[in-house]
């Protein structure tokens, strides 16, 4: 049995690549409020979550603006085909805007179905950075001859190990924030009615290997699998208008 399935929610909120132990740490600078356990994912890159966790036909309905389920399994079959609906959450003429969570709740907005389960997936804390610290640092690090999702983390990582592994999580927990400020505008704007929980298909390597980054689990050293399966498991119970 799907071991989310089992839970009780309504809304399942993924944030992409978001850690445990940040995610203790970020939340108390917003409004929300809830119960928050320690979860196991089982999973160290989203694509193995997906595979992992939502491979069968299932009854929820998928608003992603990961492109990840758009992947397929070994039987040639996409991995969002399973869901009820799937919904990519980027308007077609512009992938690019498919990380902010703007966009995402604007896609949830026009594809709710009363009583039925959502899975919402967005972007941050995933790169891009999009705070105003992680923008300056990613001016200095991408140089123009990094090209590609993976040379970035590469290139963050050799950052990160010349002595700034503070500088990267003070960055990732910036944009840990800027993803929990789009799920409060959710909630601002009554787009996640009845029981909301926020968890993460992964976390996120901050130097304890010298890495910035997720690596599937046959490239992860068992320290690496521990820490990339440690995620938030958070029941919003409320939320307060007026943050800190």
């Amino acid at each position: 049995m799907n071991k989310y399935l089992e839970r009780e929610w309504d809304y399942l909120i993924i944030l992409d690549a978001a850690r445990y132990d940040s995610f203790e740490t970020v939340v108390q600078q917003t409004g929300l409020e809830g119960a928050l356990t320690l979860f196991d994912s089982e999973a160290t890159t989203t694509a193995h979550w997906y595979r992992k966790h939502w491979a069968f036909q299932n009854e929820v309905n998928l608003i992603t603006a990961s492109v990840q389920p758009h992947k397929r399994t070994r039987d040639g079959i996409p991995l969002r085909n399973f869901f009820k609906t799937a919904v990519d959450a980027w308007f077609p003429i512009d992938r690019s805007g498919r990380v902010s969570p703007r966009i995402t709740l604007h896609f949830v907005e026009q594809n709710r179905y009363p009583g039925e389960r959502h899975l919402v997936h967005f972007i941050p804390p995933h790169l891009p950075f999009l705070g105003e610290k992680g923008k300056a640092l990613s001016k200095i690090v991408i140089t123009p001859d990094v090209v590609g999702r993976h040379a970035q983390y590469m290139a963050f990582s050799a950052y990160g190990r010349n002595g700034h592994w503070p500088e990267m999580r003070e960055v990732y927990e910036e944009n840990l924030l800027f993803g929990l400020r789009g799920i409060e505008e959710g909630f601002d704007r009554g787009l996640f009615p009845g029981k909301v929980v926020i968890t993460a298909d992964h976390g996120e390597l901050l130097g304890e290997t010298g890495r910035y980054w997720h690596v599937p689990a046959r490239q992860a050293t068992p320290e690496e699998k521990r820490i990339l399966k440690r995620v938030p498991w958070f029941e919003v119970t409320g939320w307060r208008e007026t943050r800190i």
